[in-house]
């Protein structure tokens, strides 16, 4: 409540709240084995969860408020299924090939094609059952040059002048930080799945020295 957990309030502890943000219910595991099965409740009946009453009302633990005053429960309709094993998203290397700096024309450009590599996410053995599957690219080791989709350049990196870039296959920068669904995933069948990217330079300073680049970046899967 208000963003943060709550504990019992009633005339037993003389403690009120005011609930100034949307109320949110979440589940959190305890200690025992996990099993599937119903959290379905019933309003005035068990499990009714919580209570919400006026102040200083006493309500029985699963039934809404008694003795007439207002008040409502919080019941629950979900039901839970235990899904085994996640997707596996293999390691890998992207290796570009090289390019002269004459092919870079100014801060922001990426040259021609002879410079950009394509690769795959790879997201394999994906269980069914999940209602989506998600995905968030993050960067890694430091700060990211102010080009979306750029990489931060690793430290053993001799260039300067330069980043490499990572798009999507239509060219358009990716999107750090920020969760992408697998728009693939089948929730019946499960299967293997792959998204198709680019890397590819980008000249983030007026001067470009030659020399050798490396970026890095995670790729964070979340399900839901």
């Amino acid at each position: 409540m208000n963003g943060r957990p709550v504990s019992r309030f009633d005339y037993k502890t003389g403690a009120t709240v005011i609930a100034n943000s949307p109320l949110e219910v979440q589940l959190v595991r305890d200690g025992r084995p996990l099993s599937p099965g119903s959290l379905a409740g019933q309003q005035n009946g068990n499990p009714g969860y919580f209570g919400l009453c006026l102040p200083y009302v006493w309500a029985n633990p699963g039934q809404a408020c008694l003795f007439g005053h207002p008040g409502f429960a919080i019941v629950l309709k979900a039901t839970i299924r235990l899904i085994n094993g996640t997707c596996s998203t293999p390691d890998q290397s992207v290796t570009l090939p090289p390019m002269v700096v004459h092919k870079l024309k100014g801060v922001g450009s990426t040259g021609d094609m002879s410079g950009t590599k394509g690769f795959e996410l790879r997201f394999n053995n994906c269980p069914p059952g999940f209602a989506r599957i998600g995905y968030v690219l993050s960067p890694t080791a430091g700060t990211a040059p102010a080009f979306a989709g750029a990489l931060p350049v690793d430290g053993g990196t001799t260039a300067k002048g330069v980043a490499i870039q990572i798009t999507g296959k239509d060219g358009a920068p990716a999107t750090f930080n920020q969760r992408l669904p697998l728009a693939a995933y089948s929730s019946s069948t499960g299967g293997s799945y792959s998204v198709p990217m680019n890397a590819r330079y980008i000249q983030t300073e007026a001067t470009v020295t030659p020399g050798t680049i490396s970026g890095m970046m995670s790729v964070l899967v979340d399900y839901q």
